[in-house]
């Protein structure tokens, strides 16, 4: 017999973790579409602005600032892709 909590582990794996599956192989395919047409190297900027001071940083929370600063380094991590960050 299975409890409702072992149903509802059911649904939220049903409903989140295999959707988050089938979203990161689609960006995966993308970066292999890239890679297959001979693309060797992906540059990107690792962020789109420069640190925020310490006193505009904590007036967000971790998600805003998640957002804003991983914006350019998600669809890699995502694919499950290395990636190096190069300092200028």
């Amino acid at each position: 017999m299975t409890s409702s909590s072992d149903l509802q582990h059911y649904r939220n794996y049903s409903q989140y973790f295999v959707q988050a599956l089938k979203v990161r192989r689609l960006i995966a395919q993308d970066f292999d579409k890239v890679w297959s047409s001979g693309i060797d190297v992906l540059l990107t900027p690792t962020t789109l602005t420069d640190a925020p001071r310490y006193s505009e940083f904590i007036l967000r929370d971790n998600r805003e600032q998640c957002a804003s600063q991983d914006y350019c380094t998600q669809p890699a991590n995502m694919a499950g892709m290395r990636s190096q960050k190069l300092a200028r």
